[in-house]
């Protein structure tokens, strides 16, 4: 069951983020999100596990998809590519982490949440790549999520 788990949580973010379309309403603009399935591994957090981007983007759905990136293997990715104890247990932490929260953004997406406009330049230290930082305060946690502008005419709008 743990295997599958991966593919569901997935799978079931698909249904949440695709299917439809956001719209955030501030003063004098209404910001139009939209998200393809492609962002869904970043959500995940599979950016930290295995060398940069290896499961990321097209090849992260795809390897999801398919079965060949597991919940089991996670574990065994992050001992290979980060060293030391401390390092490898804080990326597991964190993976899991994004994993097990992640269907708290329909939550996120359907109730009031603070829209923050992002300056890369002020904290360069974070290396967040990001053009709006989406905030929500649940009543156990804060959620945060960052949307990046989408600069061409096809697919004007805001990306998760």
């Amino acid at each position: 069951m743990a295997n599958q788990k991966l593919l569901e949580v997935f799978l079931d973010t698909k249904r949440i983020l695709c299917k439809n379309d956001y719209y955030i309403h501030i003063p004098k603009k209404i910001i139009h999100v939209t998200n393809t399935e492609n962002m869904i591994p970043h959500l995940m957090g599979m950016q930290y596990v295995g060398r940069p981007d290896m499961f990321t983007g097209d090849r992260g759905a795809y390897m999801i998809k398919k079965g060949r990136l597991k919940y089991d293997s996670l574990e065994k990715l992050v001992r290979k590519y980060y060293r030391g104890e401390n390092k490898q247990a804080s990326i597991l932490a964190m993976v899991s982490g994004k994993i097990d929260n992640l269907h708290r953004i329909e939550d996120m997406l359907s109730t009031y949440s603070e829209l923050y406009l992002y300056d890369v330049a002020a904290n360069p230290e974070l290396e967040l790549k990001t053009d709006y930082l989406l905030v929500n305060h649940l009543e156990e946690m804060v959620l945060q999520l960052g949307m990046v502008k989408a600069y061409n005419k096809k697919n004007a709008g805001v990306s998760l």
